[in-house]
C-alpha cells in the first residue's frame, strides 16, 4: 500500500495533521507560561495601589471591631491581669472607657487615618520611595476621650463609688495598721462609715472627674503642670466630726489624757523640803500621783472633750496648735481629797508608832513642854501613862490639820495643760499621724502625673515623658519604624526580605517582561507550526491565546470555592467557641472576610487581565476571518 502517492495528493493532509499535533504540544507548553504571566500581571496591578487592601479592611470593618470588640477585650485583660488596686477600683468604668474611646476615636476617624497612612506607607513598601514620614494625631482624639470619660465619671453609678470607697478604706486601714497608735483602733466598718460621710458620692466622683481632666490636659499638652491636686477644704467639717468620733474611741479609759494631766501637775508643783511621817518627803512626785487620782471623772471628761476637739481642729487646719488655748484642769476638789488622805495617813502612822516612844526621864517632859513642841513628828519621849490622844491634848497640837494645811498650800487651784503636755501624752507616733492628716487636709490630695504610671504599676506609662511626647506631638512613623516593626513581629529575616523586595522592584518589571516574552515565544512557534499563511497562523495564535485566557478566567473564578474556602474553613474551625473569647471569634470571622475580599480583589485583577488577553485573541480571530477570503483562492490546503 502506498502511504505517500507519487502525485502528493494525500501527503499534504497527513503532514498538516502532524504539524498541528506538534503545535498542540507547543501550546501546552505555552499555557502554563501564559497563566504565570497573567497572574504576575494581575498581582502587579493589585500591588500598584493599596486600593485592594483598603477595600478589604472596609469590608471586614476592622474599624468597628476595634471599638466593639478589641477595646473591651483589652480592658478585660487589663483588669484581670493587673495587681494594681487603683486599676481594679476603676473596673466599673470599663464600659465607660470603651465608650469614651469610641467618642474620641470614632470608626470613621480611624478609617480615614488608617487609609491615609496606608497610602503614605505603600510607596515605600512597594519600593517606589526610599523614605516617608507619617504622623498620627492622638492628642485631639485623646482630649475628646478624656472629656467624655470625665463626664461619665461625674455621672458615675453606685458601683464605681463603692469601688473607690473600698480603695480608700484599704489605704486607711493599711496606714492605721502601720501606726501602733491607730492599730486596732479602727474597724473596717467604722472607716467605711466615716469615708462615706467625708466623701459623699457626688463630691468624690466630681473630684475624680476633675483629676481625670487634669491628667488628660497634661498628657495632651494643654498644660505643663504635672502636679494634680484635689482640695479637701470643703470637707474639713466632715473630717473634723469623724476625727472627734475616732479620737473619742481612741482612749476610752482616759489613760492617755491622765498621763498628760499627771505630767502637767508634776511639772508645776513646787517642792517643799519636809518629810511627813508615814508619807515621806513632800515633793511633786508622790503628791502629783495622788492629785491625778483625785481629779473627778467629770472634770477629766470635760478636759478630754476639749482636747479632742482641739486636736481635730488642728488636724483639719482650723487651728495652728493642738489646743487653741491652754486647758485648765480644776484641782479644787482634788486638793481637799489629797490633803485629807495625806493627813489621815500621817495620823494613822503616828498613832501606831506612839506605843514605841520611850517614857521620859526626870526633867525631859518638862523640857518638851517648855519648848512648845509643834513638830508633826513624835517627841523623843512621852509622859508615863498617857495615850496618843492625851499626848495631843496636853501639847495642844493636831498633826493632821497642820499637814492638811501644808498640802493645801502646795496644790494650786488649777493646772494648765498646753500643747507640749498633749504631745507628750499622745507620743511621737500619734503626733506624726496627726501631722500627716493635717498636711493632707491643708494641701489636698496631690500626686505627680509624671509618676502616675509607676504608681499604678502600668508598664504603658512607666516612661511618662515619652508617653506624653507621643500623645502631645503625635506618633511619628517613618521607614525606620516600619522596618523595626516588621522585625519585631516577623523576625529579622522578614525585615531582610522586605528590603530585598523593595530593592528588586525594577527587576520585577524585567521579570514581568521576560515572562510575557517566554509565553509569546511558544505562542508564535505554535502559530507558525500549526497554521499556514497569515490567516492560519493568526487563527492558531488567537485560538491558543483565547483558550489560555478562558482557562485562566476559569481558574481564577473557581479557585476561591474549590481551594481557598476549605483552607479558611479549616483555619477558622481551629478556634472552637469554647476555647476563645467572643473578641477572638469575631477577629477570626473578620480576618476570614478580610482575606477573602483581598484575594477576590487580586483574582479580579487576574480575571481582568485574562479578559484583556481574551479580547486580544478575539480581535485576532476577527482579523483572521477578514483575511480568509483573500487566502482561500491562493492556499486552499493551508487552512
Amino acid at each position: 500500500m502506498t502511504v505517500f502517492p507519487s502525485n502528493g495528493s494525500q501527503s499534504i493532509p497527513i503532514f498538516l495533521w502532524f504539524r498541528r499535533g506538534i503545535a498542540v504540544l507547543i501550546a501546552l507548553v505555552f499555557l502554563p507560561l501564559l497563566v504565570l504571566a497573567v497572574t504576575v500581571s494581575g498581582l502587579r496591578s493589585s500591588l500598584a495601589e493599596p486600593d485592594g487592601l483598603i477595600e478589604a479592611l472596609r469590608e471586614a470593618d476592622f474599624y468597628g471591631y476595634v471599638h466593639d470588640h478589641l477595646a473591651p477585650a483589652l480592658l478585660d485583660g487589663l483588669f484581670d491581669e493587673t495587681d494594681s488596686r487603683v486599676i481594679r477600683a476603676a473596673e466599673p468604668l470599663k464600659d465607660d472607657v470603651a465608650a469614651a474611646l469610641r467618642e474620641g476615636f470614632p470608626p470613621a476617624g480611624l478609617q480615614q487615618a488608617t487609609e491615609s497612612g496606608i497610602r503614605t506607607v505603600w510607596p515605600y513598601l512597594t519600593g517606589q520611595q526610599e523614605q516617608f514620614e507619617l504622623r498620627l494625631d492622638i492628642a485631639t482624639g485623646g482630649g475628646r476621650s478624656v472629656d467624655a470619660l470625665s463626664q461619665r465619671i461625674a455621672r458615675g453609678d453606685a458601683a464605681l463609688y463603692d469601688a473607690m470607697i473600698a480603695l480608700i478604706v484599704d489605704g486607711v486601714m493599711e496606714e492605721a495598721d502601720a501606726v501602733p497608735f491607730a492599730s486596732g483602733l479602727l474597724s473596717r466598718d467604722d472607716v467605711e462609715e466615716h469615708a462615706r460621710a467625708i466623701l459623699p458620692r457626688e463630691w468624690l466622683l466630681r473630684s475624680v472627674a476633675g483629676a481625670v481632666d487634669d491628667i488628660g490636659a497634661y498628657y495632651t499638652g494643654e498644660t505643663e503642670n504635672s502636679v494634680i491636686t484635689i482640695p479637701l477644704e470643703g470637707r474639713a467639717d466632715a473630717v473634723e466630726d469623724a476625727l472627734i468620733a475616732i479620737l473619742s474611741n481612741a482612749d476610752p479609759d482616759g489613760d492617755m489624757l491622765e498621763r498628760g494631766v499627771a505630767d502637767a501637775i508634776e511639772s508645776r508643783l513646787p517642792a517643799i523640803p519636809i518629810a511627813i511621817p508615814g508619807f515621806g518627803p513632800v515633793t511633786a512626785d508622790p503628791v502629783s500621783g495622788l492629785i491625778q487620782q483625785a481629779v473627778s471623772e467629770s472634770e477629766l471628761d470635760r478636759v478630754r472633750a476639749h482636747v479632742i476637739v482641739g486636736v481635730a481642729q488642728y488636724a483639719v487646719g482650723h487651728s495652728d496648735t493642738l489646743v487653741p488655748t491652754d486647758v485648765e484642769v480644776s484641782l479644787i476638789g482634788a486638793r481637799d481629797r489629797v490633803s485629807d488622805t495625806i493627813s489621815q495617813r500621817t495620823d494613822t502612822y503616828l498613832r501606831g508608832q506612839f506605843e514605841t516612844v520611850p517614857v521620859c526621864e526626870t526633867g525631859e517632859w518638862e523640857n518638851i513642854l517648855q519648848s512648845q513642841w509643834t513638830s508633826v513628828t513624835l517627841p523623843p519621849c512621852v509622859l508615863d501613862g498617857i495615850d496618843y490622844d492625851a499626848f495631843l491634848e496636853i501639847l495642844d497640837i493636831t498633826p493632821g490639820d497642820r499637814i492638811s494645811s501644808l498640802i493645801r498650800g502646795l496644790i494650786p487651784l488649777s493646772v494648765s495643760i498646753d500643747e507640749d503636755d498633749i504631745r507628750g501624752a499622745i507620743g511621737p507616733e500619734a503626733a506624726a499621724f496627726i501631722e500627716r492628716a493635717r498636711k493632707l487636709m491643708t494641701e489636698g490630695i496631690t500626686f505627680d502625673v509624671a509618676g502616675f504610671g509607676e504608681a499604678i504599676d502600668l508598664n504603658l506609662l512607666d516612661n511618662a515623658v515619652d508617653a506624653r511626647g507621643a500623645i502631645r506631638d503625635g506618633v511619628r512613623i517613618d521607614q525606620d519604624s516600619v522596618d523595626a516593626l516588621v522585625e519585631d513581629v516577623f523576625g529579622a529575616e522578614a525585615r531582610s526580605t522586605l528590603q530585598t523586595v523593595r530593592r528588586y522592584r525594577a527587576l520585577g518589571q524585567v521579570i514581568h517582561i521576560v515572562l510575557w516574552a517566554a509565553a509569546l515565544l511558544p505562542l508564535l512557534l505554535a502559530a507558525v507550526v500549526g497554521g499556514q499563511g497569515w490567516e492560519g497562523r493568526l487563527t492558531w495564535a488567537s485560538a491558543t491565546l483565547g483558550s489560555g485566557a478562558a482557562l485562566i478566567w476559569l481558574i481564577a473564578t473557581l479557585l476561591p470555592g474549590l481551594a481557598l474556602a476549605p483552607v479558611f474553613d479549616s483555619w477558622a474551625a481551629s478556634f472552637p467557641e469554647s476555647s476563645t473569647s467572643s473578641a477572638g471569634r469575631e477577629f477570626v470571622a473578620r480576618v476570614d472576610i478580610f482575606v477573602t475580599v483581598l484575594l477576590d480583589g487580586i483574582l479580579e485583577d487576574i480575571r481582568t487581565q485574562a479578559i484583556m488577553v481574551g479580547v486580544v485573541a478575539g480581535v485576532g480571530l476577527i482579523i483572521a476571518r477578514l483575511l480568509a477570503p483573500a487566502s482561500v483562492g491562493r492556499r486552499p490546503a493551508g487552512r
